[in-house]
């Protein structure tokens, strides 16, 4: 199988397109349901995250693990 060959078959499972492509009968049903059951689980190596926690961090710019203050310049009227 070609490079290009494999590529198109692995798109045919990607989770954006996979239902269009059993509602449209390019893939099956039970093929799609073979595929899942294959899938590993990733639950004991997956990060949690706390959604609070990474928008806090998005406002504390960092070097490295050391805080640094942002720096601003003068404030500039608007016109409205």
């Amino acid at each position: 199988m070609t490079l290009l060959d494999e590529a198109v078959r692995e798109k045919l499972y990607d989770v954006r397109v996979v239902e269009k492509n059993v509602d449209r009968k390019i893939v099956a049903r039970k093929e799609w349901d073979k595929v899942v059951s294959t899938l590993g689980q990733d639950e004991d190596t997956a990060s949690w995250i706390s959604l609070e926690e990474l928008a806090a961090q998005e406002h504390k710019p960092t070097v490295g693990n050391v805080y640094t203050e942002p720096k601003r310049g003068p404030v500039e009227p608007q016109d409205e």
